[in-house]
């Protein structure tokens, strides 16, 4: 694996033994990516979200208390839970498969 080509990477666990429930530990889009005005790559860290929605029915993770943090959260589907704890939880809908 060469250093230089990977975008992003992100850090999951099993939530409490079961497969099909993740807690994300980290997402990390590779620093040289983000905030440049014409970026090569766009859409990583969401990219790495929604491959982990397609293995999974639910993910739970802490964000970081930045707002911009945060809005990507809610903008790929997560709701934060309860209010002002930085937890957020995302749950596949069931009718998605229909």
């Amino acid at each position: 694996m060469n250093p230089d080509e990977i975008l992003g990477v992100v850090h999951v666990v099993p939530l409490g033994g079961r497969s099909k429930e993740l807690f994300v530990e980290h997402v990390q889009v590779n620093p040289n990516y983000l905030n440049i005005i014409c970026p090569k790559y766009v859409g990583i860290g969401t990219a790495m979200i929604n491959s982990l929605k397609e293995l999974c029915n639910m993910m739970t993770l802490f964000s970081s208390k930045e707002k911009s943090v945060k809005h990507f959260y809610a903008k790929n589907g997560f709701c934060e839970y309860p209010p002002n704890t930085n937890v957020y939880t995302w749950i596949k809908d069931i009718f998605d498969r229909f």
